[in-house]
């Protein structure tokens, strides 16, 4: 794994050039495509306009710029340790473990002691960009929130970004994250997984590995169902065709070519050709035969998955959702469209400070339904 602390004459070159004429240019164009969509369907302007900055800097400067100009996860990480962490509950120094590969799993619960229950997150960000201190929010309130139910601690992976190592790369780090749990002593039952955007996606590559052996890496065996799984707006499909991707385009946070691209970098073309031909489903999830996910309910019950009702990949999601619940008639998928929002939007209301996230009360109100629905079971038992 190529770790990129600097980037070279050329690229800052590069950069700086971007900066002072391509960025201007673009950042006009794009406010003013956002703000005239925006008033056109009564969308809050501020956070559509907080959407299209994001889509700014993924559309002005490439996936190296980005790593050199934002740090990495692990940095993002230990800034947030330093400044956010005991304000928000959690323990306020680094706790961060090395998996065997140097995979590195960042922790956020409230003390050292081990916690009752475990969430195994994957960021998005496109297999290009690292974390965003906005992601570090999310899963501290995960820890507040279910704290009143059972002691819940959250772990990080920093997987390699598409500029560091290609798929099946992530695919192996995160079985790995998940395997080193189950070695700590957690039973799958006490075990969610789940991401944003391209965390989804990872999430979703994990489930095909645990249900159908992924050939370039070592089996992983659950015995019992996780606790569950959530997908915030995830990347299903590379495709670009429909009427979400041409209706959103100008107000969502992603650009229009994220997909393709992130595919590009992500993927190679014999990779992406060989699965696609075969119908399975490790690196693109709607692109697997539906009978790849009829065996879900072995690993996992409770699904929840949300997407913007303004965002590109709302027909993917949509359509995706629909599927699991056809082939996957033992799994409950709990499916939420969120009105006038756009992909991730629970980062945006983190990023405005808003006084209320209402997309991320109802990924809590989730896990707190789950959490209560375990205990409930366990008391029934005994």
């Amino acid at each position: 794994m190529e770790v990129i602390k600097t980037i070279s004459v050329r690229e800052k070159v590069d950069l700086l050039g971007r900066l002072l004429f391509y960025v201007p240019y673009v950042l006009t164009k794009e406010t003013i495509k956002t703000t005239a969509v925006a008033i056109q369907r009564g969308l809050p302007l501020k956070e559509f306009l907080v959407a299209t900055l994001i889509r700014i800097l993924m559309t002005c400067f490439t996936p190296r710029q980005l790593l050199y100009i934002n740090g990495t996860t692990g940095q993002t990480y230990q800034a947030w340790i330093e400044r956010e962490a005991e304000t928000r509950g959690m323990f306020p120094k680094q706790d961060t473990i090395r998996l065997p590969d140097g995979t590195s799993l960042h922790w956020i619960r409230k003390s050292e002691n081990k916690a009752s229950k475990v969430v195994l997150f994957f960021h998005g960000g496109g297999y290009f960009a690292p974390m965003a201190p906005e992601h570090l929010n999310l899963c501290a309130s995960i820890v507040n929130t279910c704290e009143t139910t059972k002691s819940v601690a959250v772990a990080v992976l920093e997987y390699d970004l598409s500029s560091q190592s290609q798929y099946p790369r992530q695919l192996q780090q995160a079985s790995l994250a998940l395997g080193h749990f189950l070695q700590l002593g957690y039973q799958p039952k006490d075990i969610f997984i789940g991401g944003d955007s391209a965390g989804g996606h990872l999430t979703l590559g994990l489930l095909s590995h645990l249900m159908h052996k992924h050939p370039s890496l070592p089996s992983l065996s659950l015995g019992d169902p996780l606790a569950g799984v959530f997908l915030i707006s995830p990347w299903v499909s590379d495709d670009t065709s429909t009427l979400s991707f041409n209706q959103n385009s100008w107000v969502d946070m992603l650009p229009r070519h994220i997909s393709p691209n992130a595919a590009a970098w992500l993927i190679s073309s014999h990779i992406q050709q060989a699965e696609s031909e075969s119908k399975q489903g490790w690196a693109i999830p709607s692109n697997a035969d539906k009978e790849w996910w009829s065996t879900l309910a072995e690993i996992v019950t409770d699904v929840y998955i949300t997407v913007g009702e303004q965002e590109m990949f709302r027909d993917h999601v949509i359509i995706f959702a629909n599927m699991l619940r056809e082939q996957a008639p033992r799994c409950k998928v709990d499916f939420e469209l969120g009105e006038a929002e756009a992909h991730d939007h629970m980062l945006v209301w983190e990023m405005l400070h808003a006084r209320r996230n209402p997309a991320l009360e109802r990924l809590l109100k989730w896990f707190g339904t789950i959490l209560k629905e375990r205990d409930s079971s366990a008391l029934v038992g005994s």
